[in-house]
């Protein structure tokens, strides 16, 4: 998951609460399940006050809908 969206590259592999967490208790193993829950992360980083860099990749929280 590393590589599948900038967010995750940060996540620390062996850290469990990370990424086994929510690929067990959210994505399954589903590469859509994890595009889902990617975009909740994005909107909720947005939210919250996200790294700018953020706000930039791809097409941003406007795209579910929200402004930051």
């Amino acid at each position: 998951m590393l590589l599948f969206h900038p967010i995750w590259a940060a996540a620390d592999p062996a850290d469990p609460g990370g990424i086994a967490f929510a690929d067990s208790s959210a994505a399954h193993g589903n590469v859509c399940a994890w595009a889902q829950l990617t975009a909740h992360v994005r909107i909720g980083l947005a939210c919250t006050g996200c790294p700018a860099w953020i706000g930039m990749c791809c097409a941003g929280p406007q795209s579910a809908g929200r402004t930051a």
